[in-house]
């Protein structure tokens, strides 16, 4: 953690305290404290020490012109950085010196107009990190449904992709689920993409087996939003 970010929160009196008045080493509890809107938006102005120096100092001599030259070495470097992982990979969007792409479906929203890869909008899509040597599993949840059974089709036709990948690929779909002398748990991250699979399956298969009342799951603190 660099000083700036260390400091950030100085001026936010929410900054060190968490709801029951207890010290929070992260400063992260402002947010909790703060007025929001009917969708969870802060309402009044955060004054963090970040939020003062970009909406105001850094528009100002000379700290405009120390950001504008910070801002140029880092896109510099991202450049050469993207310039090298094309060299060696052929294409740094599916492959990097940390992560490589593995397989991905993207939303019907995604903007950018290229196949799955790491930098589009995927609804499900797995990498592999190769310095923990473990396989991730991302699912898409910025999405908001009208109903519990819309969410379900949601997962279930995520499921059914990975399904279909686990058969194009000649994966097995019955990798059994370790439960004793390990975490119950159902980890976005594993060994093998066949571990990956059993673990997803079995959190489609509860998550849609819950009843729930879409509209009173919407009743938080007391107040309906």
């Amino acid at each position: 953690m660099n000083l700036f970010d260390k400091y950030k929160c100085i001026l936010c009196k929410y900054g060190k305290y968490n709801k029951d008045g207890k010290y929070n080493k992260d400063g992260n509890s402002c947010f909790n404290h703060q007025e929001k809107d009917e969708y969870g938006y802060l309402i009044v102005e955060c004054k963090s020490l970040s939020n003062i120096y970009y909406e105001t100092i850094v528009k100002h001599f000379p700290f405009k012109q120390i950001n504008d030259f910070i801002t140029e070495r880092t896109w510099q470097k991202e450049n050469k950085y993207i310039e090298a992982m094309d060299k060696k990979y052929g294409n740094y969007a599916l492959e990097t010196d940390d992560m490589k792409f593995i397989w991905g479906v993207k939303s019907w929203d995604d903007l950018t107009g290229q196949d799955a890869c790491m930098y589009t909008m995927n609804d499900i899509d797995i990498t592999y990190d190769k310095k923990k040597k473990e396989y991730m599993l991302g699912i898409e949840t910025a999405y908001m449904f009208k109903s519990h059974a819309a969410e379900c089709d949601y997962l279930q036709d995520c499921l059914k992709a990975f399904t279909k990948y686990m058969d194009d690929n000649g994966l097995k779909k019955n990798e059994p689920y370790r439960l004793f002398m390990s975490n119950p748990c159902t980890s976005m991250t594993a060994d093998t993409i066949e571990e990956l699979y059993t673990n997803f399956k079995i959190f489609v298969d509860g998550f849609c087996n819950q009843d729930i009342d879409m509209e009173a799951s919407l009743i938080m603190d007391g107040k309906e939003v």
